[in-house]
C-alpha cells in the first residue's frame, strides 16, 4: 500500500535534531546566517533550529541535500 511505503520512508529518514543542525553548520564552517540563506529561511528560523525547534519538512529535505552533497 502507498501509505505503508510512505510511512516506511519517513521512518527511515533521520530526524533533524538541534545537535544535528548545529553539527552540519559547524562541519561546513557556516555561520547561522549562511545556513539560513542556503535553506532559504530567516536567520531567526535557523537559530530556532539550534534551540530545539524542528525544521519543517521542506527545509529538512534541503538540509538533507546539503548534507549529502557535503556542502552548499
Amino acid at each position: 500500500m502507498v501509505t505503508d511505503d510512505l510511512r516506511e520512508v519517513s521512518e527511515k529518514r533521520v530526524q533533524w535534531t538541534t545537535e544535528r543542525v548545529k553539527a552540519l553548520r559547524i562541519a561546513l564552517s557556516l555561520s547561522q546566517e549562511a545556513l539560513a540563506r542556503a535553506v532559504n529561511v530567516s536567520v531567526r528560523t535557523a537559530v530556532r533550529w539550534e534551540r530545539g525547534v524542528k525544521p519543517q519538512q521542506r527545509h529538512a529535505e534541503r538540509l538533507d541535500k546539503i548534507e549529502a552533497a557535503g556542502g552548499i
